[in-house]
């Protein structure tokens, strides 16, 4: 087979003209993105339109705007057409979420709890003890 024909990284039979196949051509592409991403962060540039930074995190305020107007948009569409905001499965009553993604989030939210009620009794103990050191905290 020609050399030129083959993947400079795996050296897998190429699927169009170039130097990659598909697979490590993806591949490159997604790190090529995050070393982009991750240099406008060290930079303190928003990452979205490469502006500095006007307030703490990776978006600007300008960018974050936009985020907020795109993703209430989108929550509206959903909810008008009784779709889940989080899935876009069909939903059989008045709520915002299928079946399938309220029983994820109560999961998620139980298991979350027990992480947090477990680390406190790490830090202070049982729960009268935390409760005390609170209220010894605010006096």
């Amino acid at each position: 087979m020609n050399e030129r024909l083959l993947c400079c990284e795996c050296m897998q039979p190429l699927d169009k003209n170039g130097k990659y196949c598909a697979k490590c051509l993806l591949e490159r592409t997604k790190q090529h993105r995050k070393n982009y991403v991750n240099k406008k962060r060290l930079n303190k540039l928003c990452t979205l339109c490469g502006k500095p930074l006007d307030r703490t995190g990776w978006v600007c305020n300008k960018c974050t705007k936009v985020i907020s107007d795109k993703q209430k948009i989108k929550i509206k569409y959903r909810r008008d057409n009784k779709l889940c905001v989080k899935c876009m499965k069909p939903v059989l009553d008045n709520g915002a979420t299928c079946v399938e993604c309220r029983k994820k989030t109560a999961i998620y939210t139980k298991n979350y709890r027990i992480k947090i009620k477990k680390r406190n009794e790490d830090m202070y103990g049982n729960t009268k003890n935390f409760r005390l050191s609170m209220l010894k905290a605010n006096i």
